[in-house]
């Protein structure tokens, strides 16, 4: 559906040339949430803005539908950007229109007859739950009011490609759930494959299937939401997951690990779906020659599958602390020295 091909883009300008975009490559799959992740400045924006071609590369191929943009001419272009719709962070409404004419903005742009107009309007506005609101003003409505107009306006033309840019920071968290549902809604019954670029973590966690984490204008790591989240690789992926699923070992805890003066080992477990956590403990408490202490525990859902995380110390002989690792490494799950 979108694929970026080691795109590279350099913008240049008197004092010096900034690499926003550093060979670069990913695929997003027709259906996706697509999650990409960063820190300001990360390139972000920049990799969002190709998929329009409102930036094009410096070096590197985008390719949309297979198709590559840069070698589309100007009347193809138009008409592959019409399968590509957008929301912003801040709306965009204009504020001196209804909330029927901001959502029918881009019907009239492209000449649709009025009742087609009326007609698609109001089922824009049923399905994202604004039918009362069809003669507001955009300064009458809420923050969530506002991006659903949005979001409505980007859909009237039946795009297959969503990008959303920052489409819940300006927003508070009870909002951002139910945003987050409506985009989910889109995906499912409209199939509309959606690109989301955020700093937020938790829209990631709550909504995507894959994710992408850049840094520096390259990716860093990249994967389903469940890979990603259960085994973060780089430090930046490690930091931003940690504030969504926090596996440290509180410091009370360490500070009365590093006076334990007995043999023992600190291990992290990752449980995915239908493994049990009490299953394992259990069953080594029962094998082995151990001292099994729960030092945290967590259950968290990605992707309708359950991430379980436990931090465990095992205290016993050096041989039958190895035994158990070598048991749960049999096992279906996946485990770690944890460093204290």
């Amino acid at each position: 559906m979108i694929q970026f091909v080691n795109v590279s883009k350099e913008f240049v300008n008197k004092d010096d040339n900034v690499h926003a975009l550093r060979e670069l490559s990913l695929t997003v799959e027709k259906g996706d949430i697509f999650g990409v992740i960063g820190f300001s400045g990360a390139g972000k924006s920049t990799l969002l803005r190709m998929v329009n071609a409102l930036e094009t590369p410096t070096a590197g191929q985008v390719l949309v539908q297979g198709q590559n943009l840069a070698q589309l001419s100007p009347a193809e272009l138009r008409k592959t950007r019409k399968e590509i719709a957008m929301v912003f962070q801040q709306f965009n409404l204009l504020d001196s229109r209804t909330v029927f004419d901001n959502v029918a903005m881009p019907l009239k742009l492209n000449h649709v007859p009025k009742a087609e107009i009326a007609e698609r309007v109001e089922e824009l506005l049923k399905f994202v739950e604004l039918s009362d609101k069809r003669n507001a003003y955009p300064q009458k409505l809420s923050g969530g009011q506002k991006q659903r107009v949005g979001i409505a306006r980007a859909l009237a033309t039946q795009p297959s490609i969503l990008l959303c840019d920052e489409p819940t920071s300006a927003l508070d968290p009870k909002t951002t759930d139910s945003i987050l549902q409506l985009l989910q809604k889109v995906n499912r019954e409209l199939g509309v494959t959606i690109l989301i670029i955020t700093h937020q973590i938790s829209v990631i966690q709550k909504i995507c299937n894959r994710v992408a984490v850049m840094e520096n204008g390259r990716v860093a790591e990249q994967g389903t939401v469940l890979e990603v989240f259960s085994h973060p690789k780089a430090a930046i992926t490690k930091d931003f997951v940690s504030t969504v699923i926090d596996d440290r070992i509180p410091e009370s805890i360490q500070k009365s690990l590093a006076t334990d003066a007995r043999n023992n080992t600190v291990i992290r477990l990752h449980f995915l779906g239908s493994n049990s956590r009490e299953a394992m403990v259990s069953a080594i408490n029962k094998k082995f020659n151990v001292e099994t202490n729960i030092l945290f525990a967590s259950v968290h859902e990605l992707q309708n599958t359950v991430l379980g995380t436990l931090v465990l110390q095992l205290v016993g002989s050096s041989e039958e602390i190895a035994a158990v690792e070598a048991y749960i490494q049999k096992s279906d799950v996946d485990f770690e020295e944890a460093a204290v």
